[in-house]
């Protein structure tokens, strides 16, 4: 049960600073300072199912992957709500995705909704747990164009209320293989 009678404003800004934190860390390729905002016990859920637990396994995983896979990526995400369980237990939910160094959009086929469980321990925010979902065309109001198998068309305005349109290397593939036409 989502409590509505927890006080939010007074505690708001810290969970922001703590995805603002993850994010940062993320920027850096940093990932002693990325773990260094979960709970020692804390975990992470890949998008394929693959999961770390605790500190040091997140610390160790994440420094490999951006010493490698992820060099250079940075993920951007907005807040978009902030749900308080108990005083000390808060649901955050951001949209976002991993950009890498040569985009400045989250290409649709990256954008996924992140959840973040925040517990407060000894006055202190951090990460309990953190889920990626991958965010499927439909759910971001892409629908299959009939005039040619593959194409996307978009459906309302959803991308931009998220953040602006996103095109990045996905759709800049695509527009090569259309002679210019990216995804609409």
């Amino acid at each position: 049960m989502i409590r509505k009678d927890v006080e939010p404003d007074a505690v708001e800004s810290k969970l922001q600073s703590l995805v603002q934190r993850v994010l940062a860390a993320w920027a850096r390729g940093d990932g002693r300072a990325l773990a260094a905002e979960f709970a020692d016990d804390g975990d992470v859920v890949f998008l394929e199912g693959p999961c770390l637990q605790g500190r040091a396994q997140i610390e160790a995983v994440m420094q490999h992957l951006f010493e490698t896979t992820l060099r250079g990526t940075r993920c951007l995400a907005q807040v978009k709500a902030v749900r308080f369980v108990t005083p000390e237990v808060a649901l955050i939910q951001t949209l976002g995705g991993v950009v890498f160094a040569e985009e400045t959009v989250i290409p649709v086929e990256r954008y996924s909704i992140q959840t973040f469980v925040a517990v407060r321990i000894r006055g202190t925010w951090s990460v309990a747990s953190f889920r990626n979902t991958r965010m499927r065309a439909a759910s971001l109001g892409i629908q299959p164009r009939v005039d040619g198998p593959g194409r996307l068309a978009r459906r309302g305005a959803f991308l931009e209320q998220a953040g602006g349109p996103t095109q990045g290397a996905g759709g800049r593939a695509q527009a090569r293989k259309d002679g210019g036409q990216g995804p609409r």
